[in-house]
């Protein structure tokens, strides 16, 4: 049986709320990198270079619901890392690490439920 957040203190607790709602990446870029595994230096880094596939990512982070990560203690942290810049030699802009399992990432104190994995392997 399906129970409504509000009345399960444990999933009120940790509800997306979608009140918070905003632009959290106000730049444009053109470029990205994802890294799924910044602990394994053999792991390979997926590069998106088209401006419009790269303006779709961020928009879905500035769309998709979020919560505060204050108060979250994480039992495995984030173990991926996206990297937003305007060219190969640029320095990077933006760093987000995210969940490659989830596809959720963490930016600006904010879990954000992004579910980016469909979009990073296109």
């Amino acid at each position: 049986m399906f129970k409504s957040p509000s009345c399960d203190p444990y999933r009120r607790a940790f509800a997306y709320d979608n009140r918070l709602k905003g632009t959290l990446v106000e730049e444009k870029f053109s470029r990205l990198e994802s890294d799924s595994n910044i602990h394994d230096a053999n792991n390979p880094v997926v590069s998106v270079d088209d401006p419009d596939h790269v303006e779709e990512i961020i928009n879905k982070i500035n769309s998709s619901n979020r919560k505060s990560a204050a108060k979250i203690v994480f039992e495995k942290g984030p173990e991926g890392l996206i990297t937003f810049s305007n060219s190969v030699s640029d320095v990077p802009a933006v760093e987000m690490p995210y969940f490659p399992e989830s596809g959720d990432v963490l930016y600006k104190g904010y879990i954000i439920d992004s579910d980016l994995n469909p979009l990073l392997v296109k």
